[in-house]
């Protein structure tokens, strides 16, 4: 970081009381000095809880906070810091189909644009029609903001779609776009809870707590925040008026799918989908499979997926052989074509304990596979009756509801038909918004009613989530404190055995400890 770039009162920015801050913020709202000012801000609040009054000051900053913009949308670009099939990729697909027909699309990642665009993709995935791919390493910039600065310029996009609402990048993109003119819409993957549920005393994106704070603050300052529930439409509307839920857009084959109705298969095979991951719960598929073979002894078990390293699997494969039930598993790996095992299937068995959308569930739907899942009643697929929720980690409960479909061929159908319905038309409570709904909005500003009934909760929400953050902070303290003296503990045993003394003592008692094993 070059004292050319970056001047006094930015280096001394500890110093500066709030208001000073505000104006040193006002004087580098603009493409020429936004990178300088991010890098040293990304530097000094590397956490999401350190974030928080960054994000306040954002507010203050007309040229930072948002765009404002009624200008029509000709260039529609969306990030992800990496693209490698799966969820993602769907919903990059969902919005290009979406906005295809009258804007421009456009992919920025931080990945290798060549992976993307030469078929060599191990995942077997398909470039998404009409769309072009940036990829940041492609240019040469001082620092990260330097080169999303370049990818702007080059791409001119009016709206940036940002995928990676979990990234420690992300109040600082926002600010970046919006000094470039580039309106933000935040698009959260998960449930609003999502943080609260997976915070496990790690400091690692996915599992650190403190995000259930800083996001809806990044996302007061976005033009307009998307999800895939009612639920989450509800929670991020106290943050910003224009917030939406728009549904994964299922491919063409399952929307044939969905059009055709099924009959069940013979063989009495339960179907896992899905990326191996910890709250996913792949594991706890086996013991389905080991209540259901109880009763039925044919059930098998398919899993369509894999983990990162294959750790997953071999632990997973590890609990089969302990259970018996090694050889009614098949692993069929990652498939790009997961139709024919929604089609063959007789049940899909849904263990994650969070989840945003779940294009798995909607799919298995859309194929007339009926469900039977662990609980997640702000799913937009909460009351399809082509879904049995069991509670959550209760697999003998699931195994019941799994061994009563196989055994009623009128149940089976009737949830068969029931899901396939569901997916057909928007139930009572369905998402109906779309894309170009959404990028609509933006040509015009929300009411100013709306920023009043925010403004009216913002000391409440403010309280609730500073009050957060101190307990878990708490929290963490008190857990590296019992860990530190557990490797204490540890370090002095260690000591203890490798002292001369105790050796010395060893040596002389080991007759004695050698009588005493032969007398018991």
């Amino acid at each position: 970081m070059s004292a050319q770039v970056i001047d006094a009162p930015i280096s001394q920015w500890d110093a500066l009381d709030r208001q000073e801050r505000i104006d040193l913020l006002v004087r580098n709202a603009s493409p020429t000095g936004i990178c300088a000012l991010l890098e040293f801000l990304s530097d000094r609040y590397p956490d999401p809880g350190s974030q928080l009054e960054i994000a306040r000051l954002l507010l203050e900053v007309d040229a930072l906070s948002s765009v404002g913009s009624d200008s029509e949308i000709g260039t529609v670009a969306a990030y992800y810091y990496h693209i490698d099939g799966g969820g993602i990729e769907s919903a990059l697909r969902t919005l290009a189909e979406s906005v295809g027909e009258t804007c421009k699309s456009v992919v920025v990642t931080e990945s290798d644009e060549s992976a993307w665009t030469d078929g060599s993709r191990e995942d077997g995935g398909q470039d998404i029609a009409n769309t072009s791919v940036v990829s940041l390493s492609r240019f040469d910039g001082q620092n990260r903001f330097e080169k999303l600065k370049q990818a702007l310029n080059e791409i001119r996009p009016d709206v940036l779609v940002y995928h990676a609402w979990f990234d420690k990048n992300l109040l600082w993109d926002v600010a970046l776009c919006h000094a470039c003119g580039v309106r933000v819409v935040l698009n959260v993957h998960g449930v609003f809870s999502h943080f609260l549920e997976v915070s496990d005393g790690q400091r690692f994106p996915w599992s650190d707590g403190r995000l259930f704070a800083s996001v809806p603050s990044a996302a007061r300052l976005c033009d307009a925040v998307v999800s895939q529930s009612k639920v989450n439409q509800q929670f991020f509307s106290r943050f910003n008026p224009r917030s939406y839920a728009v549904a994964h857009k299922l491919s063409e084959r399952f929307e044939q799918l969905a059009s055709q109705s099924r009959e069940r298969a013979v063989e009495a095979e339960l179907l896992w989908v899905g990326r191996f991951d910890p709250y996913k719960h792949p594991e706890d598929a086996i013991d389905v499979l080991a209540h259901v073979r109880e009763s039925v002894p044919n059930a098998t078990l398919t899993y369509v997926g894999k983990s990162a390293d294959g750790c997953y699997e071999q632990m997973i494969k590890s609990k089969a052989a302990n259970l018996g039930v090694e050889h009614a598993i098949t692993f069929a790996g990652f498939q790009h074509d997961v139709a024919q095992y929604y089609e063959r299937a007789s049940v899909l068995v849904l263990t994650t304990e969070v989840e945003g959308y779940c294009l798995v569930l909607a799919e298995a739907l859309a194929a007339g596979l009926p469900v039977v899942a662990y609980d997640l009643p702000y799913l937009h697929f909460a009351e399809c009756e082509g879904v049995r929720w069991e509670p959550q980690g209760d697999s003998r409960a699931m195994a019941r509801s799994v061994v009563e479909l196989l055994s009623d061929d009128r149940l089976w159908a009737s949830m068969s038909a029931s899901g396939q319905e569901f997916m057909r038309r928007d139930s009572e409570k369905g998402i109906s918004t779309s894309w170009a709904d959404v990028l609509d909005a933006l040509t015009s500003k929300p009411s100013p009613e709306s920023y009043e009934i925010i403004e009216s909760e913002r000391v409440m929400w403010d309280t609730l989530f500073a009050h957060y953050l101190q307990g878990e902070a708490k929290t963490f303290a008190q857990l590296e404190s019992r860990v530190a003296a557990v490797d204490a503990a540890y370090r002095e045993k260690d000591d203890l055995e490798q002292s001369y003394s105790f050796r010395v003592g060893r040596a002389i008692l080991s007759p004695l400890r050698f009588v005493r094993g032969k007398l018991k």
